[in-house]
């Protein structure tokens, strides 16, 4: 990477060799935290705090393996998907963003112009308001989030919502390309939604159940509880969840990655701790032994 052990952990990670290189290029994959079920449960704050922690850590790391040289190439990552277009309207929308501070464009012309591209979620409307807040360099009197419905007023963490690579990405310091295809994130992306609601339905009984003084009542959730942490930990733990949600897209990012290798470059990807490539590297190497790559997994650790 370019970096002793040493810088990478004061970065906050650990790093380990999982695929030796014959030829020195490297797929380095720096493990993230981002949201997920934890943040409904009673510890959310806790959850949400370190996956804060991580993300500016990622972001850190990124910028230094830029100074390094190292960044010359693309930084893949997880949620985009493989055509650039999400990516591409969000480099539109920062350069717009610059108009206004510039005086060319004003506010209302550019949240117009914004949701006449976007479908409108919470993603993109913190990335439209942190953009557009650093364009401005956040002056009180030009504040977007008067344009912002309810929901979105107040409560964006940058770092939270879209990660430590995204910002550095929105803020013009690397190149971000998607290691997705969208039929493998969909069906991913189905997979998880099933588990949330599961998640957020557990979330309530346990709250249920500590408010609850009928013991009678306390008993019945109790039982319901206990079937729906059988249920989501025996989803979680199936072949066919684990190839969804994990397998076919590995291979997909390892795909989209190799595609692009040329021997001397290395690869940086921020894709999800949980997510092991060892075993996709290694049959992308069987398959193609002239461009070979290793496999630096750099995990984060916990604030």
């Amino acid at each position: 990477t370019g970096m002793t052990i040493a810088e990478i952990e004061k970065h906050g990670f650990h790093a380990e060799v999982q695929v030796p290189s014959e030829t020195g290029d490297y797929l380095i994959h720096i493990g993230q935290v981002h949201e997920s079920q934890h943040s409904l449960e009673k510890n959310a704050e806790k959850h949400v705090n370190n996956v804060v922690h991580i993300q500016k850590n990622i972001e850190s790391l990124l910028l230094s393996l830029k100074k390094r040289e190292k960044l010359n190439s693309p930084v893949y990552s997880e949620a985009f998907i493989e055509d650039y277009t999400y990516l591409d309207l969000l480099s539109d929308m920062r350069d717009e963003a610059k108009k206004i501070s510039n005086g060319n464009t004003t506010l209302p012309e550019f949240i117009r112009q914004f949701r006449a591209k976007f479908k409108a979620n919470s993603s993109t409307e913190i990335a439209l308001s942190y953009v557009y807040n650093q364009a401005v360099e956040n002056k009180e009197d030009k504040k977007i989030s008067a344009y912002f419905d309810d929901e979105f007023e107040g409560t964006a963490n940058i770092y939270f919502d879209l990660g430590g690579a995204t910002k550095a990405f929105l803020d013009n310091k690397i190149i971000l390309r998607g290691a997705e295809r969208q039929k493998e994130s969909d069906d991913a992306i189905a997979k998880v939604k099933k588990l949330l609601k599961a998640s957020k339905n557990l979330a309530q009984l346990k709250i249920k159940f500590e408010n609850s003084k009928d013991d009678t009542e306390r008993e019945m959730i109790i039982r319901v509880i206990s079937t729906l942490t059988y249920n989501e930990m025996n989803a979680k733990s199936t072949d066919e969840y684990n190839e969804t949600v994990k397998t076919k897209r590995e291979k997909v990012a390892v795909d989209i990655i190799g595609k692009k290798h040329v021997v001397g470059e290395d690869h940086v990807i921020v894709y999800g701790n949980a997510h092991k490539f060892k075993k996709v590297i290694d049959e992308y190497n069987e398959a193609n032994p002239d461009t070979k790559m290793g496999l630096i997994k750099l995990s984060p650790n916990e604030e």
